[in-house]
């Protein structure tokens, strides 16, 4: 085994093979690819986010949301995951308002149940997160007015981590992520993907280590029954 510490260019199949051409300019012919490359996370267009981002901000409630129980806590969401983030973070306080920044997003139904369990709603336009080392304090908006919150979640948007050009034709969900059976195995034959780069599910390393034993699995696999095969045709 060996680790080459370079960027992949281009992935292309010729025949059984895939091409793999790193920024260096060399190329590496593999019988099987796996694509564990995870994605990246696309924080809103707010002032100062990114200094609260995984201090006081974080975009997981099962992964942070202990530490910050209790607390007066902030769900920021433009879009439609705002209700189901509401609900998985009211779990953990009974001081939870939901900031849209500008949007209208929730339904009148939505509204109504939201409130009927205390949970607040604002769509006031955000100017800017203010605090200390990162540690949330207040949220600003642009009509000048602020609100007190200690913490909260933002529910970002994701997008592949690669940057590659290729030609293999695998699918894709509605999320952007690569659709792969419960083997890792992508509608590509002999791609596999596994972890963050699913962008199906929770994302933790737990269950991204065990989706690239499951591919490791099943690459090995594939590749015994290939040598068996061979072996029976030029008997």
């Amino acid at each position: 085994m060996r680790i080459e510490k370079q960027r992949v260019q281009r992935i292309n199949k010729e025949n059984t093979l895939f091409q793999v051409e790193i920024e260096n300019g060399e190329v590496y012919s593999a019988k099987k690819i796996i694509l564990a490359t995870g994605f990246k996370e696309v924080l809103p267009d707010i002032p100062r986010v990114k200094e609260f981002y995984g201090k006081s901000l974080f975009s997981c409630p099962f992964c942070d949301g202990w530490e910050l129980r209790d607390r007066p806590l902030a769900v920021i969401a433009n879009n439609q995951k705002a209700f189901h983030m509401a609900k998985l973070v009211s779990n953990w306080t009974n001081d939870l308002i939901i900031f849209t920044n500008g949007s209208k997003v929730l339904s009148l139904e939505e509204q109504e149940l939201l409130k009927s369990k205390g949970i607040s709603i604002n769509e006031k336009k955000i100017a800017a997160f203010i605090g200390k080392e990162g540690m949330l304090e207040k949220i600003q908006f642009e009509d000048e007015t602020a609100v007190l919150r200690e913490g909260g979640f933002i529910a970002t948007e994701w997008k592949q981590a690669a940057s590659f050009d290729s030609s293999l034709e695998y699918t894709l969900n509605e999320q952007g992520g690569i659709v792969t059976d419960s083997w890792q195995r992508t509608n590509t034959e002999g791609v596999f993907a596994c972890g963050d780069t699913r962008i199906a599910g929770p994302s933790q390393l737990i269950i991204a280590a065990g989706e690239g034993c499951m591919a490791a699995m099943a690459v090995n696999g594939a590749l015994i029954e290939e040598k068996f095969n061979e072996e029976k045709q030029n008997a």
